[in-house]
């Protein structure tokens, strides 16, 4: 099923109360609330307004970074010291643009800006991998460039997105307690706001209702306190039930957009390293395959699908664990078992360690092995990812990484 932006609509003036938030913001920006250790390159994409944090060194991959703020008071800083850490720990550039908000700009506008940036920074960036993130309302927008162009995007990170504007999910009540950062008021409010008179169910105003039939891989973070949550559970739940990559990180007392707004808060720490790991295996998609007929010289595997073989080995799934079929002259005997030796893998994705937990090991004429802490001399990782020397990981182009590939570092 395809998608259309509906034509733009004029707007309306900001109330005093709502110009006065956004003056305490920008006095808040001005003040230095969200300064980095490294300051962004503040340019401009698409003709908006954005803030461009770079890695040290070239840049694995690209993110798209929408922010929040209700579509009515946000801007590219909220973003800054995830963006500055994002950046940092997976050597990727985040791209956050500004977008217009409501209630000058009513839906579209948002939208139609995000995904003005989207074509921008694909059109800039060529083939490198491009994943698009949003937290709140950022997450919402980046829900709908998901129905908009799926074809643009490599992968989604949706942090506590706000995807249904109808503001009737039970959660709003049944969390009402736990959830410090929105409510029902606030909610509906802002709906107003960015709606002004415009169908709730549209599919590109609340994507939890869209009809999807394809979509980019995704990971969806919340908490489970927040007023959002049943929005974040549902459109899981839909993705998976169409047969859609989407992995969900429900923690249990991480507030609202936690890991945008501090590192340190419950849950966040845990959304930025563990939830990114869980991305890393939605992301083996065809894009990431290698092509069809592909026959490497090395041994090699795929999170999940293409097992590609070589050197006289073999991998064969099966449920509910994997065999691995090894040549002898890659094994050697120990007095404790069998260890792999010297075997040079090559990773088409970088997200292998659950396919192998719980494998059963055998040769190549069947003989059960009983290997005891399985070590790699060296692993090369393929698909932009590289070895990080400093954690013994093999990364994704984007840091999420899954398997050792340091020297004599466990694998299994």
């Amino acid at each position: 099923m395809t998608f259309e932006l509906p034509p733009e609509r004029p707007g309306r003036a900001p109330d005093p109360d709502l110009a006065t938030r956004r003056g305490q913001m920008q006095a808040a920006v001005d003040a230095g609330a969200w300064k980095t250790a490294q300051p962004p390159l503040e340019t401009t994409l698409a003709g908006r307004r954005c803030l461009r944090f770079k890695p040290e060194g070239a840049a694995r991959g690209y993110v798209l970074q929408l922010h929040g703020g209700g579509f009515r008071i946000g801007r590219p800083e909220f973003e800054s010291l995830f963006a500055e850490a994002l950046a940092k720990r997976c050597h990727v550039e985040v791209v956050v643009p500004q977008y217009r908000l409501a209630p000058e700009g009513p839906f579209p506008a948002g939208l139609i800006d995000a995904y003005e940036a989207l074509k921008a920074l694909r059109a800039e960036i060529g083939n490198a991998p491009l994943i698009v993130g949003g937290d709140s309302a950022g997450g919402g927008l980046a829900a709908s460039l998901g129905l908009l162009a799926p074809e643009l995007i490599d992968g989604l990170v949706m942090l506590s997105p706000w995807l249904d504007l109808r503001v009737n999910a039970k959660s709003y009540v049944t969390n009402a307690a736990t959830d410090p950062m929105f409510s029902t008021e606030s909610a509906s409010i802002a709906a107003e706001l960015y709606l002004q008179g415009y169908d709730p169910t549209h599919p590109l105003v609340s994507p939890l209702l869209a009809e999807i039939t394809a979509y980019p891989p995704c990971l969806i973070s919340v908490g489970t306190g927040e007023v959002l949550a049943d929005d974040s559970l549902l459109f899981h739940d839909k993705l998976k039930a169409a047969g859609l990559d989407s992995r969900l990180s429900a923690i249990g007392g991480m507030e609202h957009v936690a890991v945008v707004r501090s590192l340190e808060m419950p849950g966040a720490a845990e959304t930025f390293e563990d939830g990114g790991g869980a991305a890393a295996g939605a992301w083996s998609d065809a894009k990431f395959a290698p092509p069809a007929g592909f026959q490497p010289s090395l041994l090699g595997m795929t999170y999940q699908g293409f097992i590609p073989v070589g050197g006289g080995a073999s991998v064969v799934p099966e449920a509910p664990g994997v065999v691995l079929r090894f040549p002898p002259t890659n094994l050697v005997a120990t007095s404790q078992g069998f260890k792999f030796f010297e075997i040079l893998i090559k990773l088409p994705s970088c997200s292998v360690t659950p396919l192998l937990s719980g494998a059963e090991f055998v040769d190549t004429a069947g003989a059960a092995l009983q290997p005891v802490d399985p070590r790699v001399e060296n692993v090369e990782c393929a698909n932009r990812g590289q070895c990080n020397r400093d954690t013994g990981l093999c990364e994704c182009f984007s840091g999420f990484y899954g398997v050792a590939c340091s020297k004599q570092t466990t694998m299994v």
